[in-house]
């Protein structure tokens, strides 16, 4: 049976017709998340700032499930610019312990579905 997480740490999903993450006991996917804060706003035009709230709500997804980000496997980054990779991998690396870095793949795409939206990142993370 598939669990639906929403926690309300991150923004309310309703308005945009969808959960923050589902889980099957082993395994929770996150939603694309994205540079908005706990009111539903984009942080900033900063890419920097978009990427640390992105990951900020994923670190918030999982933790409300009792886990860490040890626990992520591996996180899908999607930038609106090339030029922004070597800027979030630092940024990523933040949020995660030496050695236990999850398996990563970042593609460069034109746009988001809100332009001003740099960054979108989805995760895989051992809820088992």
């Amino acid at each position: 049976m598939l669990k639906r997480i929403s926690p309300d740490t991150v923004y309310n999903p309703k308005d945009f017709g969808f959960v923050h993450a589902t889980s099957n006991g082993s395994v929770m996917m996150t939603t694309g998340m994205t540079g908005r804060d706990v009111d539903g706003a984009v942080v900033s035009g900063s890419f920097s700032e978009q990427a640390r709230q992105a990951l900020t709500n994923i670190q918030s997804i999982v933790e409300s499930q009792g886990k860490t980000m040890d626990d992520v496997m591996k996180v899908t980054t999607y930038v609106t610019d090339a030029r922004y990779g070597e800027e979030y991998l630092k940024i990523l690396n933040e949020f995660f312990s030496p050695g236990k870095r999850p398996a990563s793949t970042m593609v460069a795409i034109a746009a988001l579905w809100d332009e001003r939206q740099l960054i979108e990142v989805e995760a895989f993370v051992d809820v088992s």
